[in-house]
């Protein structure tokens, strides 16, 4: 049941490729089109919006919304810990201030939150050094005295030895 080769003379079977209707100018300006939609949307997720505000913003459906946001992150690198470090500590800092307004404003919930902030930055940046102290300069040290010699065997007089005695145990 193989099939027998075409004819020289039929026609060619048609393919899938169908032809482009964009120029390469307008595939590249897409291309930047959507990256800068896709930029746009991974700033407002990293500022806290919701993927349902997202979505009312676009104009699409929430379940479209996050499918896109998946895919998004899927396609995106993963960020070296040295780069997410300092974006982190940035995040902490903005939400340290926020807390911090809002505990100055009378708010003392606030106070839970600044003290969770704080131990997250900790986590990050390590413990703040104690500020150093300004210390008075030393007192000058008395000099001390040279040691005294240690005492000397007697010599030996007019020619006799002198008897070592051990004790023997």
């Amino acid at each position: 049941m193989t099939e027998a080769p075409a004819a020289p003379d039929s026609p060619a079977p048609a393919t899938s490729v169908r032809p482009r209707s964009r120029t390469r100018a307008q595939r590249l300006a897409r291309r930047r089109e959507r990256e800068a939609d896709d930029l746009r949307l991974l700033t407002l997720l990293a500022a806290g919006v919701g993927t349902a505000e997202l979505a009312l913003r676009e104009g699409v459906p929430a379940r479209r919304m996050r499918d896109r946001i998946a895919a998004l992150l899927a396609r995106r690198e993963a960020e070296p810990p040295a780069a997410f470090v300092p974006s982190h500590v940035a995040r902490l800092g903005d939400a340290m201030k926020v807390a911090y307004a809002a505990m100055m404003g009378g708010d003392l919930k606030a106070l839970d939150r600044v003290l969770r902030v704080g131990r997250e930055l900790e986590r990050y940046c390590g413990p703040r050094p104690p500020e150093p102290q300004v210390l008075p300069p030393p007192a000058a040290l008395p000099r001390l005295a040279a040691p005294a010699p240690p005492p000397a065997l007697p010599a030996p007089q007019n020619g006799q030895a002198t008897k070592i005695c051990i004790a023997n145990d």
